[in-house]
């Protein structure tokens, strides 16, 4: 799915997985490839094992952005979470905004635990 971080082979495929990777609630942390088998039927194995491991080096990236972000920047104002979604434009430029709102969120959140 992902050649590298930041260059998706397919942007619409790379949201979705990282869309069912970042789902609160039962889905939390459970791997992503039996709902995305059932999205997208047309994938392998092999695919939707790529596709879960690409969306996890993403948020795992976010998850660095977003503590050097509150390093740099602190609780204050919105300087934090306005530098981590700029960070995360530059790295993924194919995030779409639903994702990039939650990977923010998420990142600043578990940064700070």
């Amino acid at each position: 799915m992902v050649r590298a971080l930041n260059t998706p082979t397919d942007p619409e495929l790379a949201n979705l997985s990282l869309r069912l990777a970042l789902e609160w609630g039962e889905d939390w942390l459970v791997p992503i490839q039996e709902r995305l088998s059932q999205i997208r039927p047309d994938l392998t194995q092999a695919q939707l094992d790529d596709c879960q491991a690409d969306a996890k080096r993403v948020f795992d990236h976010a998850l660095k952005l977003g503590r050097e972000a509150l390093k740099r920047h602190g609780l204050e104002g919105s300087a934090a979470a306005d530098a981590s979604r700029q960070a995360l434009l530059e790295a993924f430029p194919w995030l779409d905004e639903a994702n990039l709102s939650r990977l923010v969120s998420q990142s600043l959140y578990y940064a700070l635990k």
